[in-house]
């Protein structure tokens, strides 16, 4: 009887624990703005300007900044609309790279701007023992000129020659198209804790990373990824256009020397105001979990941060030869919290686990804040071999190409800010 009493006694106390650590997590919540983020921005033929919310339309800024996606606001109309043109107009002739590369990519590699995660010897073929040419230092940019195995011919700056891929980045928009990129740490970020605006980090362009890309004919955002986990970001997106949505990525390559100044200034948020300091502190969470004190996936490549938009309308793009899916209107979807809410109001599961396993959260209990969604985000991306972080519901990780480059001494010092893309050759 006695036992009996005492393990009655010891669910009542692991009853109240977990009830008010979810009273917490629902508080911060219910703090939060809006949890839509940003919806679809117009846009028109390329070269006629772009559109604002105010439906006036001016030509664009010659300082060549990004425009955000829209408004913080939810929209209540219907859903806002983005169009360009298409390089050719859709025939037959057309080859539909996703099927014929058999699912890896939607456009050939070649042409795609990539760049060095390492200090890179070119060599004159390829092959290890080849003559070296020259080098490339970590985040410079080069030209993909030809694929073959596990090599690339590229065109930087000063040399044309061979380097391995094994730890090179590859522009995401270049090889998957059809996906919304909007990486608002390069133009104004969303980061915040528990809604506190957190000072020279919330609303702050804190990078370059948004240029002219003449393979896709647009201005568009600079998104390196290590090339190993490009196609199964491909497979996410195609499997979101399977269920009627698109991923909408916010920020792949992240530099250490931003990550370092969201830490600095969050601990200082932290230290001044009690509800930033429970947001991200109560047990058993701890700052960490929210931004990386140390060196993050972001800086390695082999992660990404992204959300859904439910797609209303889309069509078929061809550029020289080759066709995807382009969407043309689409809302984002409501997530449990704005993205980038660095808090336990963001969490995707109830406990830490290690974001170095690839087993270990598919035991742990998704957190009771995860909203549909969510779910349907997580959903997508666990099903193509990316892993959730139990911190943040937006964030997953490629563990199979962090395994590819754990010798890598790349730590994400440099800055990624140019770009060499130009259309694929026509097959």
């Amino acid at each position: 009887m006695k036992k009996s009493s005492s393990s009655s006694s010891s669910y009542q106390f692991l009853f109240i624990v977990t009830a008010a650590f979810v009273c917490i997590i629902l508080i911060i919540a219910a703090m939060l703005p809006g949890s839509r983020n940003e919806p679809a921005d117009i846009e028109t033929d390329a070269g006629t300007g772009t559109s604002g919310d105010d439906g006036n339309t001016e030509e664009p800024p010659s300082t060549n900044e990004p425009s955000p996606p829209g408004t913080d606001e939810p929209s209540t109309s219907s859903p806002i609309e983005t169009a360009g043109p298409s390089v050719d107009p859709p025939s037959d002739e057309n080859i539909d790279y996703y099927k014929e590369s058999g699912g890896r990519l939607e456009l050939p590699v070649v042409g795609a701007s990539g760049y060095a995660s390492i200090n890179t010897d070119i060599k004159s073929e390829a092959s290890s023992s080849s003559s070296s040419i020259g080098s490339l230092v970590p985040g410079e940019c080069f030209r993909i000129e030809e694929e073959s195995g596990d090599w690339w011919r590229i065109t930087s700056a000063s040399y044309t020659g061979w380097i391995p891929h094994r730890y090179c980045f590859i522009n995401l928009p270049d090889v998957v198209p059809s996906a919304i990129y909007y990486d608002s740490n390069a133009l104004s970020s969303k980061f915040v804790s528990s809604g506190q605006m957190i000072p020279d980090i919330s609303g702050e362009k804190l990078y370059d990373a948004y240029d002219y890309n003449e393979r896709l004919g647009k201005n568009e955002y600079i998104m390196p990824i290590l090339y190993s986990m490009a196609p199964k970001v491909c497979a996410a997106q195609h499997a979101a256009l399977e269920e009627g949505y698109t991923l909408i990525i916010y920020e792949t390559f992240r530099p250490r020397a931003v990550q370092r100044k969201v830490v600095q200034a969050l601990t200082t948020l932290a230290d001044q105001v009690p509800i930033v300091d429970l947001g991200i502190s109560t047990s058993p969470w701890s700052l960490t979990w929210f931004i990386s004190t140390g060196v993050s996936n972001h800086q390695r490549g082999y992660a990404f941060d992204v959300s859904l938009g439910e797609i209303s309308r889309v069509t078929d793009e061809v550029i020289e030869g080759y066709t995807f899916p382009r969407v043309l209107s689409y809302i984002e979807c409501e997530m449990q919290t704005p993205m980038h809410e660095l808090s336990i109001a963001s969490i995707s599961m109830v406990k830490p686990v290690s974001s170095k396993s690839d087993t270990a959260w598919r035991s742990v209990a998704v957190a009771p804040t995860m909203n549909a969604q969510a779910l349907m985000l997580r959903k997508i991306c666990t099903g193509v071999g990316l892993s959730p972080l139990a911190s943040e519901w937006w964030h997953f990780n490629d563990l199979a190409t962090a395994a590819l480059v754990d010798d890598s001494p790349n730590i994400g010092d440099y800055y990624i800010n140019d770009i060499m893309s130009i259309p694929p050759e026509a097959p």
